[in-house]
């Protein structure tokens, strides 16, 4: 039988010094509502165990070099980023099928064709690298990721608001940054 600590920082402490029935009451304390937190964000649950999982697994193998303050916060931050890291993982991975299918799709198309694409795609990267971080996540995530701005918004952390601030300085500015491609670009999509 586990016996309830009254707070975290006792129970934090005693897993710092090894306390195997501190990791295990922490693990039940907060398991579940990490996996809440990464499952509400990927809808996969295999994947956001997963994630949890591997939380604890770092968590106990490097609980004699861990600095924590606040265990729930530590916690939380933790799944955050592990589920942030998993969906730009998974991201890039959709990306480059939806690539793939694009090639594939334009296989018909002409040398000349498929060189203007390239060019055209290394100056939307080009401007896209200009704009600041969060702009360009943003721009990428709705522009051709295709998510919708409250989705953008809940990843982000961000409000609705904010999103659209972004997405609409970044939209100036790509046009702009693409005026002179105008006519490949109208071109390739005709």
């Amino acid at each position: 039988m586990i016996i309830r600590s009254g707070n975290d920082k006792t129970l934090l402490d005693r897993f710092l010094q090894g306390d195997e029935r501190a990791f295990i009451e922490i693990y039940d304390r907060y398991w579940y509502k990490l996996f809440l937190s990464s499952y509400r964000r990927i809808k996969d649950k295999g994947a956001a165990e997963e994630l949890v999982q591997n939380l604890f697994l770092k968590l106990w193998e490097k609980r004699g070099t861990l600095r924590i303050d606040q265990l729930e916060n530590y916690l939380f931050s933790s799944i955050r980023n592990a589920t942030i890291d998993f969906l730009n993982k998974q991201m890039v991975a959709d990306r480059y099928l939806d690539y793939q299918k694009l090639y594939a799709s334009l296989g018909s198309n002409t040398t000349e064709e498929m060189v203007e694409l390239n060019d055209l795609e290394e100056v939307l990267e080009r401007g896209l690298k200009t704009l600041s971080g969060k702009s360009e996540k943003i721009f990428r995530l709705r522009k051709i990721d295709h998510w919708p701005v409250e989705r953008i918004a809940k990843h982000l952390q961000l409000s609705e608001k904010t999103v659209h601030y972004h997405l609409t300085r970044s939209l100036k500015f790509i046009r702009s940054y693409l005026r002179e491609f105008t006519l490949t670009l109208l071109l390739l999509i005709r």
